[in-house]
């Protein structure tokens, strides 16, 4: 055995901290564990989903009730205003399982998840005002607007606290996926590395599968432990207890060898993630699309549209303006001393082009003399050669 492995084996054993505690949610509802089984992942993701449903139901049962005292406060209603807040709690828990706001892909961390709530809250409302239309029930719009409105507002509430909670325990080491790297020698250093600074993504490496002919230098390389050559991944990741797979950029590893790869883990039930080399790229400019049974990775370009433009507009004439103020001291000594040493305008003013041959109106400070595009066009006539990209040679004698 080597010192990593034994380093590795003696941290993994180590002794548990105990569960702390963020909004009154503990570590210890999560059900976490020290994570060195396969079977922990299932259970603590299995009680994580569970404590989602008791936060959607309960934040919905708050906001009928608050709803309810909120709008009538001992005024008279209708009956069936009762059955109406108390089929509210499960038409949102099944609006949300529909709208996948359950999927473990999208929990744990992104905002995958809130999009999700935020369109299902939306849904609900639309459906409530069909309904009642569609049946001429005259609801009090009061009492929608609180019960819905708050149903959302709780839920997101709720499922950010959880996570927070979550996120903590990864930061104490529980509540991991194992990963088995494959690729590179040092695409798998730099990954752990990275994983291991981002914890709350839930990755911990345990081991590595490396090429056949980096095997030999791989302790000098690689921070975890190395359990063989690629084509061992799948042994590897079962006997390594390692519930993912993480494929890193590897020429070697080739497309039949990577499919096959698939085949075994799925009888292992380990999950496979393939790691793109693109660094920098948003994830909602990412889309897998299949091409005849192929899968073509497609990315786009940053548009802004819609709302997201107005917002950034508004965002760049704010800052710019913010800017302006904060140096009108700066500009005005800039402009002094341009005005005291040659006399001329302050500002250089010129039409250029920008994007789509779209001309605009450039100003800037004036750093030049005041016929410098005078001079500029003297100098071209005394000029020997024809251009920047021609030349003339003279040749002696």
């Amino acid at each position: 055995m080597t010192t990593t492995e034994t380093t590795a084996d003696s941290a993994a054993s180590g002794p548990i901290p105990a569960p702390s505690t963020y909004a009154g949610v503990t570590e210890r509802d999560l059900g976490v564990s020290d994570g060195r089984g396969h079977a922990d992942r299932w259970v603590w993701e299995a009680r994580y989903v569970k404590l989602l449903l008791v936060i959607d139901f309960g934040a919905t049962l708050v906001a009928t009730l608050a709803a309810f005292v909120l709008r009538f406060q001992g005024a008279p209603y209708a009956d069936w205003y009762l059955v109406l807040s108390a089929l509210i709690p499960p038409v949102w828990v099944g609006l949300l399982a529909l709208t996948h706001a359950y999927e473990r892909r999208v929990l744990f961390v992104g905002g995958e998840e809130y999009q999700r709530v935020l369109r299902a809250g939306v849904r609900l409302t639309l459906g409530i005002a069909l309904a009642s239309y569609v049946a001429k029930a005259d609801i009090a719009r009061g009492y929608l607007l609180i019960a819905l409105v708050l149903t959302t507002v709780l839920s997101l509430a709720g499922r950010f606290v959880l996570r927070k909670v979550l996120h903590r325990s990864r930061r104490r080491g529980a509540c991991m996926h194992r990963v088995l790297a494959i690729g590179h020698a040092s695409a798998v250093a730099q990954m752990t590395r990275q994983l291991h600074r981002r914890s709350h993504h839930g990755f911990q490496v345990i081991g590595a599968c490396l090429p056949a002919g980096q095997l030999a230098d791989a302790a000098h390389t690689v921070d975890v432990p190395v359990f063989g050559a690629l084509g061992a991944a799948a042994n590897s990741a079962a006997a390594a207890g390692a519930d993912t797979v993480m494929v890193m950029s590897c020429p070697e590893l080739d497309g039949p060898m990577l499919r096959r790869l698939a085949w075994e883990l799925e009888r292992d039930d380990i999950d496979l993630i393939v790691s793109s080399s693109l660094v920098d790229t948003a994830g909602d400019r990412i889309t897998v699309r299949p091409v005849d049974g192929l899968p073509m990775m497609h990315i786009e370009h940053p548009r802004l549209s819609g709302g997201r433009r107005l917002i950034k507009s508004m965002f760049d004439v704010s800052v710019a303006a913010l800017l302006l103020v904060l140096l009108a001291p700066l500009f005005l000594l800039v402009a002094l001393v341009i005005r005291l040493d040659t006399g001329g305008p302050v500002f250089f003013r010129q039409v250029r082009v920008g994007r789509g041959g779209e001309s605009f109106r450039m100003y800037k400070f004036r750093t030049m003399h005041t016929d410098a595009e005078a001079r500029f066009e003297a100098m071209r006539q005394q000029n020997e050669h024809a251009g920047c990209c021609s030349r003339s040679v003279r040749i002696p004698g």
